[in-house]
């Protein structure tokens, strides 16, 4: 298949009209491999304006974002907009693709519907956060330092920038669903939802409900002040020590998945970018690196880290140290049981020899004293 010109596609549909459906998908099939030799600048002329309606959505969003915290100097609203430009996104490209004869299609349901539910599950619960702590140390460098301070443009560079970055990341990641939506209905026919798509959907819901749960369980332990100065490893938190960071990877991966035919189209490798992106994002650049920072510079001393640290995996939940591969972790662990068993069988071989050397020592102190004994006894003046 290809992107491929509406007008191509609205004619090859209405020459594929059958009361049979497979007879419908074969035809639509074969219509999709006709124009497989479209140039690229016909395919993008047809792309062009579902990509360009999310962008516009995207950078109008943040833009918005950008102006209120300019002028109210707070980031309560950061990650509620980051989030909302998502699902307003993802619905505009949506709405825009459907058309008024058939019925929308499964998989552009599917991909709008898991892109709503996380951005507002996540939006609600970092806006909630955030009301809560009145502080978020990543953004508060962005602002000046206190109410009466005047913006410098250092300052406001950085707060554009912050807003462009984060613009440029919607874009990235939304990337399936987009293209899934530029597609006319006349590919999905010919590329049904099958079971590939629905063991995606089972990793992207495994990802949302680690995600949910990690978020849910930290915020608790870091609600209560019993917990001040302590570390998370309860719960998901026993499985990995970013078992949040973890979700946010497998739901996305899973977006890919349940997107995986448009992949295969003429120029859809592109839409590799969004779960490779947000892997190499969270894993390299601003989410597990800070952490493990923060985390080594406040625990450095406290040895329950250490360990917690040595025996847990940083992203792949615990289940995995089964397969026949073991973790870096899990092998640290090993090699560290093993120097143990070897540092405890040298010190008994050590405590053995000390015990026979002062058995020798005392035999000897016993023979010495007899032989002081009988020269006593001989010449009493010598021992003297």
């Amino acid at each position: 298949g290809a992107f491929l010109p509406r007008r191509a596609f609205a004619s090859a549909s209405q020459a594929s009209s059958s009361s049979s459906r497979t007879a419908s998908f074969g035809a639509a099939a074969a219509a999709t491999a006709a124009f497989n030799t479209f140039t690229s600048r016909q395919i993008l002329s047809h792309i062009a304006p579902t990509f360009g309606l999310s962008l516009a959505t995207i950078v109008g969003v943040n833009l918005l974002g950008f102006t209120i915290t300019a002028f109210t100097r707070t980031h309560l609203i950061t990650d509620l907009i980051g989030t909302g430009a998502f699902i307003l996104s993802a619905s505009a490209t949506f709405f825009a693709s459907t058309s008024p004869t058939h019925n929308p299609p499964l998989r552009s349901v599917l991909l709008t519907i898991t892109t709503v539910i996380w951005g507002i599950r996540l939006g609600s619960y970092l806006f909630y956060r955030i009301l809560h702590t009145k502080h978020d140390s990543r953004l508060a460098s962005l602002f000046p330092p206190t109410p009466d301070s005047p913006w410098t443009t250092d300052r406001l560079l950085k707060l554009a920038m912050f807003w462009t970055l984060q613009s440029a990341w919607s874009f990235i990641v939304l990337l399936p669903v987009t293209a899934c939506h530029a597609l006319p209905i006349s590919w999905h026919l010919a590329h049904p939802v099958g079971l590939p798509a629905v063991f995606f959907l089972w990793v992207w819901s495994a990802g949302f409900v680690l995600e949910t749960a990690a978020d849910a369980q930290k915020f608790a332990f870091r609600s209560d002040p019993a917990n001040d100065g302590r570390f998370i490893s309860s719960g998901v938190f026993s499985l990995c020590r970013y078992p949040n960071y973890a979700g946010e990877i497998a739901l996305w991966w899973g977006v890919f998945g349940m997107s995986l035919p448009v992949f295969f189209t003429k120029w859809g490798f592109v839409i590799a970018l969004s779960p490779v992106f947000t892997t190499v994002l969270i894993r390299y650049v601003s989410g597990v690196p800070l952490l493990e920072k923060r985390y080594d510079a406040v625990y450095r001393n406290d040895e329950e880290y250490q360990q917690y640290k040595r025996t847990t995996n940083m992203l792949v939940p615990a289940v995995f140290k089964f397969m026949p591969f073991a973790p870096e972790e899990q092998q640290v662990e090993e090699h560290e049981e093993e120097e143990r068993a070897k540092k405890e069988l040298k010190e008994e071989e050590e405590q053995e020899q000390q015990q026979k050397a002062r058995v020798r020592m005392i035999h000897w102190l016993e023979s010495r004293r007899s032989k002081m004994e009988v020269l006593s006894c001989v010449c009493p003046e010598n021992v003297q």
